[in-house]
């Protein structure tokens, strides 16, 4: 798999890889239309109503930030990651920062909501586990085997090649549909507790 995009630097605020770095979605150009747009510019009539409904759920190709992808869940808006391997990239961006944040928090005592956007950083905890969804499946090491090795074990088959056919707990727990990312979510909303009961909400 060839990646796309930089390695993760360290001393560069983790924030760079959130606002600054695009990837390639599909996304409904209605939905992203916004109203001023429409109310300038209005859309094109055609003249047949068949044609207009779809221009109107005509799906297009834009560039687009971390961030962006944010606000497009919090309004509920579909998009798809047009090139899944982005999905590893995406994750990897997202956890960076995370981890960051949950790393000052829980060495700063004195927490105020401006320093600490916590609704912000649980909304990227929510596109977190959706991109997870994808991105735990082309992780290294996953789907490896070949064709015929997989229509055997799709078949009921596959021990009969491989020995036993047992599957320790540790070999269970790393599939891919067993996987799970590592969430700052408790970190944040009990973070935010406490700024709540310090009056800053």
């Amino acid at each position: 798999m060839t990646r796309r995009y930089e390695q993760i630097d360290d001393e560069k605020d983790s924030a760079f890889y959130i606002f600054d770095v695009v990837f390639l979605i599909s996304v409904n150009q209605l939905e992203i239309t916004t109203g001023d747009y429409i109310n300038q510019l209005g859309f094109i009539d055609s003249g047949d109503p068949g044609i207009n409904r779809e221009v109107a759920n005509e799906r297009i190709q834009t560039n687009v930030s971390i961030a962006t992808m944010v606000e497009y869940t919090r309004k509920g808006i579909s998009f798809h990651v047009v090139h899944t391997e982005d999905t590893l990239v995406i994750h990897e961006y997202i956890q960076h920062h995370l981890e960051r944040f949950a790393r000052k928090m829980s060495g700063n005592r004195r927490l105020n909501k401006s320093s600490f956007p916590i609704d912000d950083l649980l909304a990227l905890e929510q596109l977190a586990d959706k991109v997870y969804g994808h991105s735990k499946f082309l992780e290294t090491g996953v789907d490896e085997r070949g064709f015929f090795e997989k229509m055997l074990e799709s078949a009921g088959l596959g021990s009969f090649f491989s020995g036993s056919g047992e599957m320790s707990e540790d070999e269970i727990a790393d599939l891919p549909e067993n996987r799970e990312r590592e969430s700052f979510a408790d970190v944040f909303k009990q973070k935010q507790q406490v700024i709540g009961n310090n009056g800053n909400r």
